[in-house]
């Protein structure tokens, strides 16, 4: 797997034009003892409902367990949830980044 994961809200509204930027931001999950999905609430006043949001995992042991992220809930202006699957389960806090395209 290579480590990154994208999910896509919304779309670009079809102009060759327009312009995007991009952030990226450091983000904790945390899959306790043994989870197989895992939610977390990101609170981001940047975010708008067409973003596209791609996660970056540099984490060999997520990797090799296959664990894969995506968002859901994008609320312009408030904030996303990040979902962590992991068809294994994982334990413990782990540090993503989530590429965030603002179209």
């Amino acid at each position: 797997m290579s480590g990154q994961n994208r999910n896509r809200y919304g779309d670009a509204g079809g102009s060759s034009q327009s312009s995007s930027s991009l952030r990226v931001v450091d983000l904790v999950v945390d899959f306790g003892s043994e989870q197989n999905i895992i939610e977390t609430v990101v609170a981001d006043a940047l975010i708008k409902s067409n973003s596209m949001i791609t996660f970056v995992n540099d984490n060999e042991e997520l990797n090799l367990q296959s664990v894969s992220f995506y968002a859901k809930s994008i609320v312009d202006g408030v904030g996303y949830t990040v979902v962590g699957i992991a068809p294994e389960c994982a334990s413990g806090t782990y540090g993503i980044k989530a590429l965030i395209t603002e179209v």
